[in-house]
């Protein structure tokens, strides 16, 4: 089950796992698979503004310190957060609610959990499907600091193709 434990902020965060066919060997090679020709990024809640070479430059160190995932991996990545899917895609995995599973007074939270773990087989063994022969990688941002709420809520990952995981 997905429940907090200890100090909880008004903070969110989430997890972006970025398909390459090779992990990018420079922050130039980054800029250029992630921004092409957009040289500033703007922040999308205040008028600061980045330049794409130091953006590429904080994916590229965080990207670094990754290996690629493993199917197990992604699953628990899956299972700990709540994948922002497109419309049509969430009938096909329509999250499980715990009101579902709900025995008069109780919940039959051991169901719930089981009904969770397949929900995250099924959307991890598509997402390793659709990124067949490429390896996975997930760098995380909050948006505890300005910085933080711009890499994940700015437009850093409009211009490729990622699952983003919400683990508000």
């Amino acid at each position: 089950m997905k429940a907090r434990r200890g100090f909880v902020s008004n903070s969110s965060s989430s997890s972006f796992i970025i398909p390459f066919k090779k992990r990018p060997e420079s922050i130039q090679e980054l800029k250029d698979l992630f921004f092409k020709d957009i040289e500033i990024l703007s922040h999308p809640y205040n008028d600061t503004s980045y330049t794409a070479l130091e953006v590429a430059e904080t994916l590229f160190n965080d990207l670094s310190r990754k290996n690629p995932l493993s199917f197990e991996e992604l699953k628990e990545l899956v299972s700990d957060g709540y994948p922002c899917l497109e419309e049509e895609d969430e009938e096909e995995y329509p999250y499980p609610d715990l009101e579902d599973f709900r025995k008069g007074s109780q919940h039959d939270f051991e169901s719930y959990e089981k009904a969770v773990k397949e929900y995250s087989y099924k959307v991890a063994k598509d997402i390793e499907q659709e990124a067949s022969g490429l390896e996975l990688y997930v760098v995380s941002y909050s948006d505890d600091t300005d910085y933080g709420c711009f890499m994940e809520h700015g437009p850093v990952f409009e211009n490729i193709k990622c699952c983003v995981i919400s683990n508000h």
